[in-house]
């Protein structure tokens, strides 16, 4: 059986591949005692779009908190 996953390289020890992928390769290798893997080094736009939205490197911008700054903090106003 052979399984595609499409990673991508976080540091020379990690990549990334998504949830239905993973879950994929976990159900192969309960299946199977063996399988093959094949990796195709790209990643669509989209997915990629995906992977920020849903990993939650960005969620501190959803805090409230994250707002210290008014207008009034400004020295010179831009018109």
């Amino acid at each position: 059986m052979t399984v595609k996953i499409h990673p991508k390289t976080f540091d020379e020890n990690h990549v990334v591949i998504s949830n239905d992928e993973l879950k994929t390769l976990i159900e192969a290798v309960r299946v199977n005692n063996q399988i093959e893997v094949e990796l195709i080094d790209d990643i669509s736009g989209e997915n990629l779009m995906k992977l920020c939205e849903n990993g939650g490197a960005f969620d501190f911008l959803l805090n409230d908190e994250e707002d210290i700054y008014t207008l009034k903090d400004l020295k010179i106003s831009y018109q």
